[in-house]
């Protein structure tokens, strides 16, 4: 590596205008000089050297009164930003009189929302409008090439820092970095993204998928308390519409309170009251439509043929199916400490109704076997083949011989196989009858639980 050369560059201002001469430090002597015959007035120097060659340059010219500083070329919007910006302190609220309040008047435009009713949590994301007067940002406008606004970072200006209550992340930085603009009257109007998750109290999964909430969300200003004041304009804000969710916004409504908690700190906050139903089409289809299937196939097991395991295998397999929905419900709803919800309690009332059901159809037909060789009393004969029973149950017309129950002295093996065919066909009857009865009975059941549950699901 070669050694350091030092060298000097010496303008003279001599009578011999134009000469340059270089030399090394220390030496009076030049080893290069050059006389330029037509000098000019100098008034920038540039300093280079070759590449793979490193210099240090040190400058130390005599400046007099005759020269002048040359200010940098700048437009008239680098000129705004440099007088305007340069002392401006964004911590400071932009006001002359300290006891100026603050007025930012703010609009909202929900992009998107959604609820999580397992964990109790409400998020929204929009855009917001914020509007204020900055007292720091004026300017003649004449003066700047006619220019009337400035963009600024957030950092470079003053603006309001929203904080979110109750907020599950972070509850001060809930708007996103946006630009400012400023005019020359010191009107600033802003636009950022607004992004908040909060938790939400109003949780109802009583009427689950049909459930309505109602969730309220707090905010206010993280600094200056008392002396920044939010308006909010409802007129400007759009709430009801959003992007495709599971929810459905029933009702929007803003609201002002006043903080409690600190009496020197007593300026309004404003909250947004949202009333959310889901949007539950498709959990209707899914889980009504079974429960018309099961009252169906309910009340056509009382229908059936008594002989044959048609009926017990029919009141089987919706044992089994509303037990496969219980469980599959137990995955889909939330969990709460409210209470059951009612399609729940629906499908509870649909399993008891079905296994009411299948211990009819085993129990009755074995009982009338067992009873089979003794006549039926000659009572419940009467009762079942009157006219209005039988229409009511709608029996077959079977009519009940006045000897019907009575001693036959005659012991023929003729005159005892019918007396057993007449027996068998009564008890036939009764099976009948109870079949018949039991479905009027149920028809009722499920009418009164479609009226008191299902009703509330459309």
């Amino acid at each position: 590596m070669s050694e350091t050369q030092e060298f000097d560059l010496e303008l003279k201002r001599s009578q011999e205008k134009g000469l340059i001469q270089v030399g090394r430090e220390g030496d009076n002597a030049s080893f290069i000089e050059w006389l330029d015959p037509e000098p000019l007035g100098v008034k920038f120097i540039s300093f280079s050297t070759w590449s793979g060659i490193e210099a240090k340059w040190y400058f130390n010219c005599d400046r007099s009164q005759s020269e002048e500083e040359v200010e940098k070329r700048l437009t008239a919007l680098e000129k705004l930003r440099r007088n305007v910006l340069l002392a401006y302190d964004p911590l400071v609220r932009p006001v002359l009189d300290q006891s100026t309040v603050t007025t930012v008047y703010m609009s909202l435009n929900l992009e998107y929302l959604d609820l999580d009713e397992r964990k109790s949590f409400i998020e929204i994301r929009g855009t917001s409008v914020m509007k204020w007067h900055d007292e720091k940002l004026n300017w003649d406008a004449a003066n700047y090439e006619n220019l009337t606004e400035i963009h600024a970072l957030r950092t470079e200006i003053w603006n309001p820092e929203l904080t979110s209550y109750r907020a599950v992340t972070n509850s001060v930085d809930i708007l996103q970095d946006a630009l400012l603009i400023a005019n020359n009257n010191g009107e600033v109007t802003w636009k950022p993204t607004i992004h908040v998750k909060t938790f939400c109290d109003g949780i109802q999964l009583g009427d689950w998928p049909r459930d309505v909430h109602t969730c309220e969300m707090l905010f206010g200003f993280a600094w200056d308390y008392g002396r920044v004041v939010l308006n909010f304009s409802d007129s400007e804000s759009s709430l009801l519409q959003h992007e495709t969710s599971p929810w459905l916004i029933l009702e929007a409504s803003v609201f002002d309170i006043q903080q409690t908690n600190n009496a020197s700190n007593d300026s309004p906050l404003f909250g947004l009251k949202f009333e959310l139903r889901r949007n539950s089409f498709i959990y209707s289809l899914i889980f009504l439509l079974p429960v018309l299937v099961i009252a169906v196939c309910l009340l056509v097991t009382f229908w059936l043929p008594p002989k044959g395991n048609t009926k017990i295998l029919l009141g089987s397999s919706q044992l089994i199916i509303e037990i496969i929905i219980l469980l599959a419900l137990a995955h889909f709803v939330p969990h709460s400490s409210a209470g059951v919800p009612l399609i729940i309690v629906l499908y509870i009332w649909c399993l008891a109704g079905s296994l009411l059901s299948l211990l009819i159809s085993i129990a009755v037909p074995n009982l009338i076997r067992r009873k089979q060789s003794k006549p039926l009393p000659h009572a419940v004969c009467n009762i079942l083949t009157k006219r209005a029973v039988k229409r009511m149950l709608w029996l077959p017309n079977i009519v009940m011989p006045e000897d019907y129950g009575e001693l036959d002295l005659s012991l023929s093996i003729s005159n005892i196989s019918r007396a057993e065919d007449k027996s068998q066909h009564y008890w036939a009857l009764l099976e009948i009858a109870i079949q018949r009865l039991a479905f009027l009975i149920f028809v009722c059941f499920i009418v009164a639980i479609f009226v008191k549950y299902v009703a509330t699901f459309f």
